[in-house]
């Protein structure tokens, strides 16, 4: 897409359009059916190294998947693309085991700038919508889990400068599973950090200026 820096707090809506996304959990063989409003001249599914075969009958298309995955349908071009992340099924149900722990269950919640603690853990649980960012400052032994979505959206740009997840001269992180969506700044900073786990983590909506995704520097 072409670029205008001139107007550095948001790209102009004529440079955007909307993406789709869905989530599951998958632990055996499914069979994936997905109808398209249009009619289908080619399907492409991403990453070509999985070597997904669609089917494609009327408007539907259908496909195999065998193990947790992310993967990519484009139908006739890459506009509009739909992405599927097909998560392994939680081991670790939370249970609230430290009085600090954080849980966001299904539906939205607006907690603004979540200061994370030592020893801690904040579940996004899936089904849930939490406005917001997570900072952490020399702290340890701090857990982000979930299936569920951390969004930014409704910060300001160059106004609200928090990263949607920073993580500062933090020890022992683990950060799985959830998806940081519409970050109004870098994505997810890791800075001065040791012992940082991030796994299955989904980033979409980078359509702000200088929303970068997973930043480590000095650690």
């Amino acid at each position: 897409m072409p670029i205008d820096v001139a107007d550095a707090d948001n790209r102009p809506l004529e440079q955007t359009e909307i993406a789709a996304f869905f989530y599951f959990d998958v632990d055996h063989e499914k069979t994936i059916t997905v109808k398209s409003a249009a009619d289908i001249r080619t399907v492409v599914i991403r990453p070509l190294s999985m070597h997904i075969k669609p089917v494609i009958r009327g408007n539907e298309i259908s496909f195999k998947i065998f193990k947790p995955c992310q993967i990519v349908l484009e139908v006739n071009s890459w506009h509009k693309a739909l992405h599927l992340f097909a998560n392994p099924p939680e081991k670790n149900r939370f249970s609230k085991s430290n009085k600090d722990d954080l849980y966001f269950g299904p539906g939205v919640h607006f907690p603004g700038v979540i200061f994370a603690k030592s020893n801690q853990t904040i579940y996004i649980a899936s089904g849930a919508v939490v406005h917001g960012a997570i900072f952490g400052k020399n702290i340890s032994n701090l857990t982000g889990r979930g299936e569920g979505i951390l969004d930014g959206s409704l910060f300001r740009r160059n106004i609200d400068t928090i990263n949607m997840l920073e993580l500062v001269n933090c020890h022992n992180v683990a950060v799985s599973g959830i998806i940081l969506r519409d970050p109004q700044v870098w994505t997810f900073l890791i800075f001065e950090c040791m012992h940082i786990t991030i796994n299955n983590i989904k980033l979409v909506g980078m359509w702000r200026y200088n929303s970068d995704g997973i930043d480590l520097m000095n650690s």
